[in-house]
């Protein structure tokens, strides 16, 4: 949709055959677009990646207006990791993403600066309605040392994906407090129900029965992402939480306390900070 509406768009990926065939689909769609469609690769399970790409990316374009961070490892096989040794949905889903967002912070801070219209450059984070059922209790995160934020990384794979799903949401409030003075917006946004290859994971027979009962088509997810990225959202609603199919609502309430300055979401990321440090 916003290729077909002239945007210059970048499609981030570690499968270079899947990136393609991507990029093809929509181009053949929209033949007309005067826009243009990049591939950036990378792997957000492989930190020492991630910069040669953004650094590719810096030296082409100038401006970003809208980082959408959808990575969504969701339920891999036990005992899955990164590359770095970190469960493969915290590896993937908070670490990789946190990390591209920092390397690219300074080109957000500079495009934000350059607009006299708070909100119009944006960090999107993909969260996930596993945030409310699936997310640790009390407060989403279950931390190994609460004094350094280490999350725990040995609890069963729907608790960690709940974890990972969590850990996005306060990735977005602290990234919200943080680049505040710079009028940048973020959000979290729960795709919604989505029948996608999330679930390759699962048994042949659930993924049977969830995609008839519980799945909506996977276009319906890139409506809320959208309207993330460009919708009518202003800053006071910085750092909140972006339900299905696009409108502002709340996560469970623990979770949502956390969120708040000094809460287990600055100590959460904190320690995504730390460990992504030697990456910068």
């Amino acid at each position: 949709m916003l290729y077909q509406h002239n945007a210059t768009l970048y499609v981030a990926g570690r499968s270079q055959s899947k990136a393609d065939t991507a990029v093809e689909a929509i181009k053949k769609a929209y033949p007309d677009s005067k826009g243009s469609i990049s591939i950036m690769l990378l792997d957000l399970a492989d930190l020492p990646s991630i910069k040669p790409a953004v650094e590719k990316f810096t030296a082409t374009e100038k401006q970003l207006h809208v980082l959408t961070l959808n990575a969504g490892v969701m339920t891999p096989p036990k005992g899955s990791k990164t590359t770095q040794g970190f469960e493969l949905q915290l590896g993937t889903n908070c670490i990789g993403s946190y990390l591209l967002y920092k390397l690219l912070r300074p080109t957000l801070i500079s495009t934000a600066q350059a607009s006299s219209v708070p909100a119009t450059v944006r960090v999107t984070w993909a969260a996930s309605l596993a945030v409310d059922l699936q997310a640790p209790k009390p407060g989403g995160v279950k931390f190994v040392d609460a004094a350094t934020g280490e999350p725990a990384q040995d609890l069963n794979v729907n608790a960690l994906y709940g974890q990972s799903k969590a850990g996005n949401r306060f990735l977005a409030a602290v990234g919200a407090r943080a680049d505040e003075e710079h009028g940048i917006l973020h959000v979290a946004w729960n795709p919604g129900n989505l029948d996608t290859e999330l679930q390759r994971h699962m048994p042949n027979m659930m993924q049977i029965v969830l995609a008839k009962v519980l799945l909506f088509p996977a276009k319906f997810g890139g409506y809320t992402e959208l309207w993330s990225a460009v919708g009518p959202i202003d800053m006071a609603n910085s750092g909140g939480y972006v339900a299905p199919w696009g409108r502002i609502d709340k996560n469970r309430k623990d979770v949502e306390q956390e969120c708040a300055k000094g809460g287990a979401g600055d100590k959460f990321v904190g320690w995504c900070d730390k460990v992504t440090a030697e990456y910068v």
